[in-house]
């Protein structure tokens, strides 16, 4: 199960090093949730599962790009 855009995920990925985009994915084991990987990196192809997880949320792939490049200079600044 792929998770999306709770505050403990947003933390997450914080604490793993996520500046503007990230993917994670977790797995709930009889109601026990684990959190299989974080990925600070995703792959940014129009196929691609973070597209995908985009346009499940209502994004559109150019909206999703437009994004990341609007946040680029808040994710320099958070890493400076």
């Amino acid at each position: 199960m792929r998770i999306h855009a709770t505050a403990g995920v947003m933390l997450l990925g914080l604490l793993a090093g996520c500046a503007s985009q990230g993917t994670m994915y977790s797995r709930n084991d009889a109601g026990k949730p684990w959190i299989l990987e974080v990925n600070v990196n995703p792959c940014l192809n129009p196929d691609a599962g973070f597209a995908a997880a985009a346009a499940a949320a209502g994004l559109s792939y150019r909206d999703l790009i437009g994004r990341i490049i609007d946040a680029a200079p808040r994710a320099l600044q958070a890493i400076a």
